[in-house]
Protein backbone atom coordinates (compact mmCIF):
# COMPACT_ATOMS: atom_id res chain seq x y z
CA UNK A 1 0.00 0.00 0.00
CA UNK A 2 1.63 3.21 -1.24
CA UNK A 3 0.16 5.46 1.46
CA UNK A 4 1.61 3.20 4.16
CA UNK A 5 5.08 3.33 2.57
CA UNK A 6 4.96 7.13 2.30
CA UNK A 7 3.71 7.36 5.88
CA UNK A 8 6.59 5.18 7.03
CA UNK A 9 9.13 7.45 5.33
CA UNK A 10 7.63 10.55 6.96
CA UNK A 11 7.46 8.87 10.38
CA UNK A 12 11.12 7.84 10.15
CA UNK A 13 12.14 11.39 9.21
CA UNK A 14 10.09 12.89 12.04
CA UNK A 15 11.53 10.36 14.50
CA UNK A 16 15.10 11.34 13.56
CA UNK A 17 14.31 15.05 13.86
CA UNK A 18 12.68 14.49 17.27
CA UNK A 19 15.81 12.67 18.45
CA UNK A 20 17.90 15.62 17.26
CA UNK A 21 15.65 18.00 19.18
CA UNK A 22 15.80 15.84 22.30
CA UNK A 23 19.60 16.15 22.34
CA UNK A 24 19.45 19.82 21.20
CA UNK A 25 21.40 18.97 18.04
CA UNK A 26 24.11 17.54 20.31
CA UNK A 27 24.56 21.06 21.76
CA UNK A 28 26.97 21.86 18.93
CA UNK A 29 25.18 25.10 18.18
CA UNK A 30 22.25 27.05 19.47
CA UNK A 31 20.81 30.51 19.86
CA UNK A 32 18.42 32.22 22.24
CA UNK A 33 15.64 32.07 19.64
CA UNK A 34 16.17 28.34 19.14
CA UNK A 35 16.19 27.62 22.87
CA UNK A 36 12.92 29.49 23.27
CA UNK A 37 11.42 26.88 20.95
CA UNK A 38 13.42 23.84 22.08
CA UNK A 39 15.32 23.24 25.30
CA UNK A 40 14.98 21.42 28.61
CA UNK A 41 12.33 23.97 29.57
CA UNK A 42 10.59 24.41 26.20
CA UNK A 43 9.15 21.80 23.85
CA UNK A 44 7.24 23.96 21.37
CA UNK A 45 9.01 22.48 18.33
CA UNK A 46 8.58 18.97 19.69
CA UNK A 47 4.85 19.50 20.17
CA UNK A 48 4.58 20.81 16.59
CA UNK A 49 6.38 17.78 15.13
CA UNK A 50 4.43 15.34 17.30
CA UNK A 51 1.20 16.95 16.06
CA UNK A 52 2.35 16.49 12.46
CA UNK A 53 3.32 12.88 13.19
CA UNK A 54 -0.11 12.13 14.67
CA UNK A 55 -1.94 13.80 11.76
CA UNK A 56 0.07 11.82 9.19
CA UNK A 57 -0.50 8.58 11.11
CA UNK A 58 -4.25 9.21 11.68
CA UNK A 59 -5.50 7.76 8.32
CA UNK A 60 -3.72 4.48 9.08
CA UNK A 61 -5.18 4.47 12.59
CA UNK A 62 -8.69 4.98 11.19
CA UNK A 63 -8.16 2.18 8.66
CA UNK A 64 -6.88 -0.16 11.36
CA UNK A 65 -9.86 0.67 13.54
CA UNK A 66 -12.14 -1.08 11.08
CA UNK A 67 -9.73 -3.96 10.47
CA UNK A 68 -9.82 -6.47 13.33
CA UNK A 69 -6.55 -8.10 12.22
CA UNK A 70 -4.62 -4.84 12.16
CA UNK A 71 -6.23 -3.21 15.17
CA UNK A 72 -3.63 -2.39 17.83
CA UNK A 73 -4.43 -3.33 21.39
CA UNK A 74 -1.25 -2.41 23.18
CA UNK A 75 -1.05 -2.51 26.96
CA UNK A 76 -0.40 1.22 27.13
CA UNK A 77 -3.13 2.55 24.81
CA UNK A 78 -5.58 3.26 27.62
CA UNK A 79 -2.78 4.57 29.83
CA UNK A 80 -2.01 7.33 27.32
CA UNK A 81 -5.70 8.05 26.64
CA UNK A 82 -6.41 8.25 30.39
CA UNK A 83 -3.49 10.64 30.84
CA UNK A 84 -4.90 12.93 28.15
CA UNK A 85 -8.32 12.88 29.83
CA UNK A 86 -6.66 13.83 33.15
CA UNK A 87 -4.83 16.69 31.46
CA UNK A 88 -8.01 18.03 29.85
CA UNK A 89 -9.94 17.79 33.13
CA UNK A 90 -7.24 19.65 35.09
CA UNK A 91 -6.96 22.17 32.24
CA UNK A 92 -10.61 23.15 32.67
CA UNK A 93 -10.38 22.87 36.46
CA UNK A 94 -7.37 25.22 36.60
CA UNK A 95 -9.10 27.72 34.32
CA UNK A 96 -12.13 27.75 36.64
CA UNK A 97 -10.34 27.80 40.01
CA UNK A 98 -7.66 30.34 39.13
CA UNK A 99 -9.98 32.48 36.99
CA UNK A 100 -7.71 32.34 33.96
CA UNK A 101 -8.50 31.67 30.32
CA UNK A 102 -8.20 28.18 28.87
CA UNK A 103 -5.49 29.52 26.61
CA UNK A 104 -3.44 30.67 29.58
CA UNK A 105 -3.98 27.35 31.38
CA UNK A 106 -2.87 25.61 28.18
CA UNK A 107 0.29 27.74 28.06
CA UNK A 108 1.25 26.37 31.49
CA UNK A 109 0.67 22.76 30.40
CA UNK A 110 1.09 22.71 26.61
CA UNK A 111 3.78 20.00 26.70
CA UNK A 112 1.67 17.24 28.28
CA UNK A 113 -0.04 16.23 24.97
CA UNK A 114 3.40 15.23 23.65
CA UNK A 115 2.72 11.80 25.21
CA UNK A 116 0.36 11.13 22.28
CA UNK A 117 3.49 10.49 20.22
CA UNK A 118 3.28 6.99 21.66
CA UNK A 119 0.69 6.03 19.02
CA UNK A 120 2.59 6.87 15.79
CA UNK A 121 5.86 5.78 17.40
CA UNK A 122 4.45 2.39 18.41
CA UNK A 123 3.27 1.97 14.80
CA UNK A 124 6.74 2.91 13.52
CA UNK A 125 8.37 0.48 15.94
CA UNK A 126 6.06 -2.28 14.77
CA UNK A 127 6.79 -1.44 11.11
CA UNK A 128 10.59 -1.23 11.29
CA UNK A 129 11.96 -2.00 14.74
CA UNK A 130 15.51 -2.52 13.46
CA UNK A 131 15.70 1.01 12.03
CA UNK A 132 14.30 2.56 15.21
CA UNK A 133 16.72 0.71 17.49
CA UNK A 134 19.84 1.24 15.36
CA UNK A 135 19.08 4.96 14.89
CA UNK A 136 18.54 5.45 18.60
CA UNK A 137 21.79 3.70 19.50
CA UNK A 138 23.71 5.77 16.94
CA UNK A 139 22.37 9.01 18.44
CA UNK A 140 23.24 7.78 21.95
CA UNK A 141 26.81 6.85 21.01
CA UNK A 142 27.36 10.17 19.26
CA UNK A 143 25.85 12.18 22.11
CA UNK A 144 28.04 10.48 24.70
CA UNK A 145 31.17 10.80 22.53
CA UNK A 146 30.59 14.55 22.19
CA UNK A 147 29.96 14.94 25.93
CA UNK A 148 33.10 12.94 26.81
CA UNK A 149 35.09 15.13 24.45
CA UNK A 150 33.69 18.16 26.26
CA UNK A 151 34.64 16.54 29.58
CA UNK A 152 38.22 16.12 28.35
CA UNK A 153 38.47 19.69 27.02
CA UNK A 154 36.99 21.04 30.26
CA UNK A 155 39.49 19.08 32.35
CA UNK A 156 42.50 20.20 30.30
CA UNK A 157 41.62 23.81 29.55
CA UNK A 158 38.57 24.69 31.63
CA UNK A 159 36.70 25.72 28.45
CA UNK A 160 33.31 24.85 26.99
CA UNK A 161 32.85 24.33 23.27
CA UNK A 162 29.26 23.09 23.54
CA UNK A 163 26.31 25.46 23.50
CA UNK A 164 24.01 24.63 26.42
CA UNK A 165 20.44 25.86 26.78
CA UNK A 166 19.69 28.44 29.53
CA UNK A 167 19.04 25.72 32.14
CA UNK A 168 22.27 23.90 31.25
CA UNK A 169 24.24 27.16 31.34
CA UNK A 170 22.85 28.06 34.74
CA UNK A 171 23.62 24.62 36.19
CA UNK A 172 27.19 24.80 34.87
CA UNK A 173 27.79 28.31 36.23
CA UNK A 174 26.30 27.47 39.63
CA UNK A 175 27.88 24.06 40.23
CA UNK A 176 30.10 23.13 37.28
CA UNK A 177 27.74 20.26 36.38
CA UNK A 178 27.06 19.24 32.76
CA UNK A 179 23.38 18.31 32.56
CA UNK A 180 22.85 18.06 28.79
CA UNK A 181 21.45 14.83 27.36
CA UNK A 182 21.54 12.79 30.56
CA UNK A 183 17.93 11.56 30.54
CA UNK A 184 18.36 10.50 26.91
CA UNK A 185 21.53 8.59 27.78
CA UNK A 186 19.84 6.87 30.72
CA UNK A 187 17.09 5.70 28.36
CA UNK A 188 19.77 4.48 25.93
CA UNK A 189 21.47 2.50 28.70
CA UNK A 190 18.12 0.92 29.59
CA UNK A 191 17.32 0.03 25.96
CA UNK A 192 20.74 -1.45 25.19
CA UNK A 193 20.79 -3.54 28.36
CA UNK A 194 17.22 -4.73 27.84
CA UNK A 195 17.88 -5.67 24.21
CA UNK A 196 20.82 -7.83 25.27
CA UNK A 197 18.85 -9.49 28.06
CA UNK A 198 16.00 -10.36 25.69
CA UNK A 199 18.45 -11.68 23.07
CA UNK A 200 20.32 -13.61 25.79
CA UNK A 201 23.63 -12.31 24.43
CA UNK A 202 26.53 -10.41 25.95
CA UNK A 203 27.05 -6.73 25.06
CA UNK A 204 29.41 -5.79 22.25
CA UNK A 205 32.71 -4.02 22.92
CA UNK A 206 31.14 -0.76 21.74
CA UNK A 207 28.25 -1.17 24.17
CA UNK A 208 30.63 -1.92 27.05
CA UNK A 209 32.58 1.26 26.21
CA UNK A 210 29.28 3.16 26.16
CA UNK A 211 28.37 1.88 29.65
CA UNK A 212 31.81 2.74 31.05
CA UNK A 213 31.79 6.17 29.43
CA UNK A 214 28.28 6.89 30.73
CA UNK A 215 29.13 5.92 34.31
CA UNK A 216 32.30 8.04 34.14
CA UNK A 217 30.44 11.07 32.75
CA UNK A 218 27.55 10.85 35.21
CA UNK A 219 29.80 10.45 38.24
CA UNK A 220 32.48 13.05 37.52
CA UNK A 221 30.76 15.69 35.36
CA UNK A 222 26.98 15.43 35.67
CA UNK A 223 27.05 14.59 39.38
CA UNK A 224 23.37 13.69 39.28
CA UNK A 225 22.97 11.22 42.12
CA UNK A 226 19.66 9.71 41.02
CA UNK A 227 20.70 9.28 37.38
CA UNK A 228 23.95 7.67 38.48
CA UNK A 229 22.24 5.28 40.91
CA UNK A 230 19.64 4.26 38.32
CA UNK A 231 22.39 3.57 35.76
CA UNK A 232 24.34 1.48 38.29
CA UNK A 233 21.16 -0.37 39.29
CA UNK A 234 20.26 -1.24 35.66
CA UNK A 235 23.80 -2.43 34.88
CA UNK A 236 23.99 -4.21 38.24
CA UNK A 237 20.83 -6.23 37.58
CA UNK A 238 22.11 -7.24 34.13
CA UNK A 239 25.53 -8.33 35.44
CA UNK A 240 23.96 -10.05 38.43
CA UNK A 241 21.77 -12.35 36.34
CA UNK A 242 24.34 -12.92 33.58
CA UNK A 243 26.89 -14.13 36.14
CA UNK A 244 24.65 -16.96 37.33
CA UNK A 245 23.72 -18.52 33.99
CA UNK A 246 25.82 -21.67 34.32
CA UNK A 247 24.91 -22.43 37.94
CA UNK A 248 22.58 -25.15 39.16
CA UNK A 249 19.44 -23.95 40.94
CA UNK A 250 20.70 -24.45 44.53
CA UNK A 251 24.04 -22.75 43.78
CA UNK A 252 22.21 -19.97 41.93
CA UNK A 253 19.98 -19.36 44.95
CA UNK A 254 23.01 -19.04 47.28
CA UNK A 255 24.71 -16.80 44.71
CA UNK A 256 21.63 -14.57 44.52
CA UNK A 257 21.46 -14.19 48.31
CA UNK A 258 25.13 -13.18 48.61
CA UNK A 259 25.05 -10.90 45.57
CA UNK A 260 21.82 -9.24 46.65
CA UNK A 261 23.31 -8.51 50.05
CA UNK A 262 26.45 -7.19 48.40
CA UNK A 263 24.44 -5.00 46.03
CA UNK A 264 22.45 -3.51 48.92
CA UNK A 265 25.71 -2.81 50.78
CA UNK A 266 27.20 -1.18 47.66
CA UNK A 267 24.12 0.99 47.11
CA UNK A 268 24.22 1.99 50.79
CA UNK A 269 27.87 3.04 50.46
CA UNK A 270 27.16 4.96 47.24
CA UNK A 271 24.20 6.79 48.79
CA UNK A 272 26.32 7.69 51.83
CA UNK A 273 29.20 8.88 49.63
CA UNK A 274 26.87 11.01 47.53
CA UNK A 275 25.80 13.12 50.50
CA UNK A 276 22.06 13.02 49.94
CA UNK A 277 21.42 14.50 53.37
CA UNK A 278 24.86 15.63 54.52
CA UNK A 279 27.90 17.43 53.13
CA UNK A 280 28.03 20.09 50.41
CA UNK A 281 24.76 19.10 48.77
CA UNK A 282 22.79 18.26 51.90
CA UNK A 283 20.37 21.14 51.33
CA UNK A 284 19.26 19.60 48.03
CA UNK A 285 18.16 16.36 49.69
CA UNK A 286 16.53 18.18 52.59
CA UNK A 287 14.56 20.47 50.28
CA UNK A 288 13.25 17.41 48.41
CA UNK A 289 12.00 15.89 51.67
CA UNK A 290 10.34 19.18 52.58
CA UNK A 291 8.79 19.35 49.10
CA UNK A 292 7.30 15.86 49.49
CA UNK A 293 5.74 16.83 52.85
CA UNK A 294 4.42 20.11 51.42
CA UNK A 295 2.87 18.47 48.35
CA UNK A 296 1.26 15.65 50.34
CA UNK A 297 -0.20 18.13 52.83
CA UNK A 298 -1.75 20.10 49.96
CA UNK A 299 -2.91 17.12 47.92
CA UNK A 300 -6.56 18.19 47.96
CA UNK A 301 -5.99 21.91 47.71
CA UNK A 302 -8.47 22.10 44.83
CA UNK A 303 -10.61 19.14 45.92
CA UNK A 304 -10.38 16.64 43.04
CA UNK A 305 -7.10 17.94 41.60
CA UNK A 306 -3.96 19.34 43.16
CA UNK A 307 -2.21 22.61 42.36
CA UNK A 308 -3.10 22.10 38.71
CA UNK A 309 -1.72 24.51 36.14
CA UNK A 310 -1.42 27.42 38.53
CA UNK A 311 -0.28 30.88 37.45
CA UNK A 312 1.19 31.37 40.94
CA UNK A 313 4.69 29.92 40.97
CA UNK A 314 5.13 30.70 44.70
CA UNK A 315 2.16 28.48 45.48
CA UNK A 316 3.51 25.32 43.86
CA UNK A 317 7.10 26.30 44.74
CA UNK A 318 6.34 26.49 48.46
CA UNK A 319 6.99 30.21 48.78
CA UNK A 320 10.61 29.73 49.88
CA UNK A 321 9.78 27.32 52.73
CA UNK A 322 12.76 25.10 51.92
CA UNK A 323 16.16 25.09 53.61
CA UNK A 324 17.86 28.48 53.16
CA UNK A 325 14.78 29.74 51.31
CA UNK A 326 14.90 26.85 48.84
CA UNK A 327 12.17 26.51 46.21
CA UNK A 328 10.22 23.28 45.68
CA UNK A 329 10.02 21.77 42.20
CA UNK A 330 7.55 19.04 41.23
CA UNK A 331 10.16 17.64 38.80
CA UNK A 332 12.50 16.85 41.73
CA UNK A 333 10.19 14.48 43.58
CA UNK A 334 9.08 12.04 40.88
CA UNK A 335 5.54 10.70 41.05
CA UNK A 336 4.78 12.77 44.17
CA UNK A 337 5.36 15.89 42.06
CA UNK A 338 2.99 14.61 39.39
CA UNK A 339 0.32 13.86 42.01
CA UNK A 340 0.86 17.33 43.51
CA UNK A 341 -0.32 18.79 40.19
CA UNK A 342 -3.11 16.32 39.35
CA UNK A 343 -4.30 15.49 42.88
CA UNK A 344 -6.88 12.70 43.16
CA UNK A 345 -6.76 12.25 39.39
CA UNK A 346 -3.01 11.81 39.69
CA UNK A 347 -3.45 9.08 42.31
CA UNK A 348 -5.93 7.24 40.07
CA UNK A 349 -3.57 7.59 37.11
CA UNK A 350 -0.64 6.25 39.19
CA UNK A 351 -2.74 3.19 40.06
CA UNK A 352 -3.64 2.70 36.37
CA UNK A 353 0.04 3.15 35.50
CA UNK A 354 0.97 0.40 37.95
CA UNK A 355 -1.79 -1.97 36.76
CA UNK A 356 -0.86 -1.40 33.10
CA UNK A 357 2.72 -2.42 33.79
CA UNK A 358 1.69 -5.44 35.85
CA UNK A 359 -0.41 -6.59 32.90
CA UNK A 360 2.37 -5.86 30.41
CA UNK A 361 5.14 -7.55 32.38
CA UNK A 362 3.19 -10.78 32.85
CA UNK A 363 4.11 -11.80 29.29
CA UNK A 364 7.36 -9.85 28.90
CA UNK A 365 10.72 -11.62 28.95
CA UNK A 366 12.20 -13.49 31.89
CA UNK A 367 12.49 -12.32 35.48
CA UNK A 368 15.72 -10.36 34.87
CA UNK A 369 14.16 -8.45 31.93
CA UNK A 370 11.11 -7.65 34.06
CA UNK A 371 13.34 -6.40 36.88
CA UNK A 372 15.30 -4.11 34.54
CA UNK A 373 12.02 -2.55 33.35
CA UNK A 374 10.85 -2.10 36.94
CA UNK A 375 14.13 -0.45 37.97
CA UNK A 376 14.06 2.02 35.06
CA UNK A 377 10.35 2.89 35.00
CA UNK A 378 9.55 2.88 38.70
CA UNK A 379 12.98 4.00 39.87
CA UNK A 380 12.13 7.35 38.31
CA UNK A 381 9.06 7.61 40.54
CA UNK A 382 11.45 8.47 43.39
CA UNK A 383 13.03 11.64 42.09
CA UNK A 384 12.76 12.00 38.29
CA UNK A 385 9.32 12.91 36.98
CA UNK A 386 8.61 11.23 33.63
CA UNK A 387 6.08 13.99 32.93
CA UNK A 388 8.43 16.91 33.45
CA UNK A 389 8.87 19.10 30.38
CA UNK A 390 12.46 17.89 29.85
CA UNK A 391 11.45 14.19 29.89
CA UNK A 392 7.97 14.27 28.38
CA UNK A 393 9.13 12.99 24.96
CA UNK A 394 11.27 10.26 26.52
CA UNK A 395 8.21 8.73 28.21
CA UNK A 396 6.27 7.72 25.03
CA UNK A 397 9.52 6.65 23.35
CA UNK A 398 10.31 4.34 26.28
CA UNK A 399 6.81 2.83 26.14
CA UNK A 400 7.10 2.41 22.37
CA UNK A 401 10.40 0.56 22.73
CA UNK A 402 8.84 -1.79 25.28
CA UNK A 403 6.05 -2.58 22.81
CA UNK A 404 8.67 -3.10 20.10
CA UNK A 405 10.78 -5.42 22.24
CA UNK A 406 7.76 -7.49 23.17
CA UNK A 407 6.46 -7.91 19.62
CA UNK A 408 9.88 -8.29 17.97
CA UNK A 409 11.25 -10.93 20.34
CA UNK A 410 7.91 -12.74 20.61
CA UNK A 411 7.83 -13.02 16.81
CA UNK A 412 11.43 -14.32 16.83
CA UNK A 413 10.54 -16.96 19.41
CA UNK A 414 7.48 -17.90 17.39
CA UNK A 415 9.58 -18.26 14.23
CA UNK A 416 12.06 -20.50 16.07
CA UNK A 417 9.28 -22.71 17.44
CA UNK A 418 7.65 -22.96 13.99
CA UNK A 419 10.99 -23.82 12.45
Amino acid sequence: MLSVKINLVFQKALYLILLLLQVNFFNLFGSQNFYQMNSDNSKVLVLLLVSISVLIWAPIAITDLFNAKERSNHSFNWLIISFLFCWIAVLFGSSSVYQISLRKAFNFSYYYPIVVYFFPFAWLVKSDFSFVLKSFKFFAYLELLILLTQDLVLSLSGKLFLSFDPFGQQMFMDSGRIMAGNDFLLLACFIIVLARKLKHTLPSYLEVLFFLGLVFHLFFFTKSRMLFLLTIAILGVAIFFNSSKGFTKPVRLIFYVFCFGGLLALMNVLIAKMNFFSGDRAASGQVRLQAIAYYLNNLGINKWFGFGFTPYSDQIGGGGQGVDGGVFYTSDVGMIGFIAIFGALGVLFAILFLLSFVRFLRTFGDFSAKLIVIVYIFGQWISLSSFDVSRILIFPIALGFLIGFKEYFNSEEQAKSDG
